[in-house]
């Protein structure tokens, strides 16, 4: 199961190092932001609580304990805002393009701890993650910190 939590961090970081303000068309832009919030909104489901059948950081690092703060469970609304037409459209003044962009860097460097940790639990685990192959980036727990502290590039 490592190998689609990657798809999800890959997905979320190239969609941060091309955002949702460049300079294309409408219809790009919404499918950009709409595949950015799916791929944060697993990358958090697979931070937090384990629930049902779902993969978790937990399933390998057991001693794992982090859960979303409030503003990151708003991610929780994605269901009635992006994937049904529920209620919730229909309530005023919040924009998930901002969202996103406050809450990429805290979900990212939540990640970087969790690869951290699974660095020192489980090495092989660690380089099967991270490991370069065709197709996919290669992310390690230090470049996504040393990511943080400068702005993504596509």
């Amino acid at each position: 199961m490592l190998d689609p939590v990657h798809y999800e961090v890959q997905q979320l970081l190239l969609f941060a190092a091309r955002g949702n303000r460049n300079e294309v068309e409408q219809v790009v832009r919404n499918s950009l932001l709409e595949a950015g919030l799916v791929h944060i909104r697993c990358v958090i489901e697979f931070l937090g609580e384990q629930k049902g059948n779902r993969v978790s950081a937990r399933d390998f690092v057991p001693d794992w304990a982090w859960r979303p703060d409030r503003d990151l469970l708003k991610m929780d609304q994605l269901n009635g805002r992006l994937a049904h037409l529920g209620l919730v459209r229909a309530e005023p003044g919040h924009r998930w393009d901002e969202w996103i962009e406050m809450q990429l860097p805290t979900v990212l460097a939540v990640f970087a701890t969790w690869l951290t940790s699974l660095e020192a639990r489980s090495p092989a685990l660690y380089s099967q993650f991270s490991a370069a192959r065709p197709g996919r980036l290669r992310i390690t727990s230090e470049g996504l910190i040393a990511g943080l502290r400068e702005p993504l590039q596509p």
